[in-house]
């Protein structure tokens, strides 16, 4: 992998086309129509921002982790996708902010830190979707 990845400020790229999909099953919760290139930017900017702070506990603003959980779904891709651009696998935390005050309390950090990350490496529009 070119090591000048983890200095850019252009969000990852990713087969979105797949993820649409995914997302309009009617088991999940879709994002919607006219939120979906905001919700889609937002995710490939978090995708990013564990790229360049692969130890951070970072938890996305609620349209990225949509698609996140429906990336999750799609088990071979998202491994691949994970291998390629993180050079190891994601682990999602769905229980992260339930078992306690001090995993609230980290829950909370995680999504501040991440939105404070978002908007300084990507800008305003990381954040609105």
């Amino acid at each position: 992998m070119n090591p000048s990845i983890y200095s850019s400020t252009a969000p990852v790229e990713l087969d979105f086309e797949r993820l649409r999909l995914l997302n309009a099953q009617p088991e999940h919760q879709p994002v919607s129509a006219a939120g979906w290139h905001a919700a889609c930017h937002q995710y490939a900017c978090f995708l990013g921002l564990k790229q360049r702070y692969p130890s951070l506990l970072l938890l996305p603003p609620a349209a990225a982790l949509q698609l996140w959980r429906c990336h999750i779904l799609d088990t071979r891709a998202y491994r691949r996708d994970c291998e390629r651009l993180l050079l190891r696998f994601l682990d999602h935390l769905p229980a992260l902010g339930l078992c306690s005050d001090a995993d609230q309390q980290q829950l909370r950090t995680a999504q501040a830190i991440c939105d404070e990350l978002l908007l300084k490496h990507y800008g305003a529009d990381a954040l609105l979707a």
